[in-house]
Order: structure tokens, then C-alpha cells, then sequence
């Protein structure tokens, strides 16, 4: 049996990595802001009405679910597993460093895709904090910890949004 980590591992993970998704944020948005972009957050239409927001609160939640356990937990291990199971000799080390280097950048694009919508600069930033959350999630071993990072994420963006809109 595994030993478990401290708490204040597993917190200090989740502030280093919520940290690193807000800075990236900030960057991708003041580099949108200087060249003149257009796209992101700004097209978000905020629900009206108590019902209409506490509906927009649960989809920004389960959101983040879906994709972490899509994204972060099974997709780079199917890919994996598909990848190592098509080549003939499993012992090469540096063929399967090759092979697990092509299954995270496939799942980190396929993440990084569906934001599209907030354009060049929002699809630059989904996939570099897809790789900070996937970091998070490999170094706790707990998909839990990127999953309330993502969330708190995901809700402080739109509040922050919503604040200034």
C-alpha cells in the first residue's frame, strides 16, 4: 500500500497550479488586448434570472469534471494504451517515451480544440493550462485535485468577467 502525502503537498500543489492558470490567463489576455483580438470571454452571454445563473454554475462545474476525467485522466491512457499495444517490441525505453510524448499532446490539443470559440489566443491558453493541469493531476495522483482547481478556475474567470462586464 501507497503511502499517502500531507495535506499541505496536495494544497500547495493545487495553489502552485491554480496560480499558474490565472498568470496564464493574464498573459494570453493582455497579448489578445495588444493585438488587438476581438475574441474570448467577452462573447459570453450570462444567463439572467436565479435559475439561469444557478444553471450556469452547475455547467461550469460538471464542465470541468467532463474534462478532466476526459482530458487529464482517460484519454492520455487509452491513447497509451493503443500506442504501445500497435508496436511490436515494448522493451525500447526511448520508442516509449515517444509514444507517451504523442498520446499527452494529442489529448492536450483535443482539450485544447472545443475553445476555439474564444479564439487563437483562448486555444493557446487552454493548452498551456491543459498542461499545467496535467501536470497537477500526474504529480497528486488525484484527479480530484485538478478538478477543483479547474472548476474554481473556470468559476473565477466568468465572475471576474461578469464583475467587469
Amino acid at each position: 500500500m501507497s503511502e499517502r502525502q500531507p495535506f499541505f503537498l496536495y494544497s500547495s500543489n493545487a495553489l502552485v497550479t491554480f496560480g499558474a492558470l490565472c498568470l496564464s490567463s493574464v498573459i494570453f489576455e493582455l497579448i489578445a488586448f495588444f493585438a488587438g483580438s476581438k475574441a474570448g470571454l467577452h462573447s459570453v452571454v450570462f444567463p439572467a434570472g436565479f435559475l439561469g445563473k444557478v444553471d450556469f454554475v452547475f455547467g461550469v462545474i460538471f464542465a470541468a469534471f467532463f474534462e478532466e476525467v476526459i482530458y487529464r485522466f482517460y484519454l492520455p491512457r487509452a491513447l497509451k494504451e493503443l500506442l504501445f499495444k500497435v508496436r511490436k517490441n515494448p522493451q525500447n525505453e526511448k520508442i516509449n517515451l515517444r509514444l507517451s510524448l504523442i498520446a499527452e499532446t494529442a489529448s492536450l490539443i483535443l482539450f485544447a480544440l472545443p475553445h476555439l470559440y474564444l479564439g487563437f489566443f483562448g486555444f493557446l491558453n487552454a493548452l498551456v493550462c491543459g498542461i499545467i493541469l496535467r501536470v497537477c493531476m500526474v504529480k497528486t495522483k488525484m484527479i480530484w485535485i485538478s478538478f477543483a482547481v479547474h472548476g474554481l478556475y473556470n468559476f473565477l474567470s466568468f465572475a471576474v468577467l461578469a464583475a467587469i462586464a
